[in-house]
């Protein structure tokens, strides 16, 4: 599941930044400018009724800017482009998913960016062996 939604991440990232490298974890030391990082920075589960439950997905955006005289204009750019195009992705089977907590901050001249992503998880039962044989006696049980 975490595969198949940094994928979407990855894929509309590419649509909004046509021509930009996306990285996934651990860029190179000196990346090709201007490009973004994608890392999945957290997760968590709450369980609901039954085998229901909501997985939380936290993903962080690191925009690199180019070399141009306006990384101030950019780095703004990049923002909205983010904010607006990152709250609704769509998952690999076609189903779509809301970004919500949308945020960014200007760090060291990088822009860091995150957003959560929040799937509902349905658990599968676990198979239990099904008993061989089954003997039932009729009768009454005379306690004293």
């Amino acid at each position: 599941m975490y595969n198949q939604l940094m994928d979407a991440v990855v894929s509309r990232l590419e649509e909004l930044f046509p021509g930009y490298t996306v990285y996934t974890g651990n860029p190179p030391q000196e990346p090709e400018r201007p490009c973004l990082i994608l890392e999945l920075k957290e997760a968590s589960e709450k369980t609901m009724t039954g085998r229901r439950a909501i997985r939380k997905i936290g993903f962080s955006v690191r925009y690199l800017s180019g070399e141009t005289g306006q990384i101030h204009k950019e780095q703004n750019q990049a923002a909205e482009a983010l904010m607006d195009g990152l709250e609704w992705i769509q998952m690999p089977d076609g189903l779509p998913i809301r970004g919500t907590d949308r945020k960014h901050q200007l760090t060291g001249g990088i822009l860091d960016f995150s957003v959560n992503y929040s799937l509902s998880v349905h658990k599968e039962k676990e198979q239990e062996e099904p008993m061989e044989n089954l003997e039932i006696t009729k009768g009454l049980v005379k306690t004293c």
